[in-house]
């Protein structure tokens, strides 16, 4: 009876042992890796001209982020930018995606694309990626632009987003319009003209004759 009661205190005492080694890996495993890590991303930048220094680095990195939808409240870039290395001819800077001021759909795009870059082999062999590089994989690339802003993917589904007029509040002949040599009509979102939030814009460009009805779009 003894060796029995012996036994079990010997399994308590290991299992408890056990369950707070585990405890103790866990939470260790959750400092090394905390979620912000995966919005992490070390970038290069080479200062080509003497006009290039980390103050105008930074102030294009504010507009390229505001592109990107991020809020950026005042003195928000300066946390979420660690300077590794900054000289005459270089800087290389840890940015954390998370404290930018970005919306969740756009960090969990901003994940996928991250985690991507620092999977690949140049990534893991430089430990960083260059800065323009980075910049056209999301500015400049339709797929992730829409994806991290949150603008509709199709023009239908943006079409289908809002209610538009039937008639459209702008009908600009051939040559008329500053922005396109062609035909133009313009249509608006119903009830907005107060309501700036929400207000949206269709444009169809195209060729034949407005006032005559014979104007038929070839682009949107």
């Amino acid at each position: 009876m003894q060796l029995h009661r012996n036994i079990q205190l010997i399994l308590f005492y290991i299992i408890a042992y056990l369950s707070i080694a585990l405890f103790s890996v866990a939470c260790t495993a959750d400092k090394l890796t905390s979620p912000s890590d995966n919005l992490k991303i070390q970038l290069q930048c080479y200062y080509n001209t003497a006009s290039l220094d980390q103050q105008s680095l930074e102030s294009g990195l504010r507009w390229y982020f505001s592109y990107l939808a991020a809020t950026l409240q005042k003195g928000q870039l300066a946390k979420a930018i660690k300077w590794k290395r900054n000289t005459n001819n270089l800087a290389l800077v840890e940015i954390d995606c998370s404290k930018l001021g970005f919306s969740t759909p756009a960090q969990v795009a901003l994940k996928r694309i991250v985690q991507t870059i620092k999977s690949s082999a140049t990534y893991q062999k430089n430990t960083y990626m260059n800065l323009g590089r980075f910049v056209v994989l999301t500015l400049n690339s339709n797929n992730h632009y829409y994806a991290i802003t949150g603008v509709y993917p199709t023009f239908n589904a943006f079409r289908n987003a809002y209610n538009f007029e039937d008639t459209a509040v702008f009908r600009l002949n051939n040559g008329a319009s500053s922005v396109t040599s062609g035909n133009r009509i313009i249509y608006q979102t119903k009830g907005t003209f107060t309501n700036f939030i929400n207000r949206a814009f269709i444009a169809l460009e195209g060729t034949g004759d407005i006032q005559q009805g014979t104007f038929e779009a070839s682009d949107f």
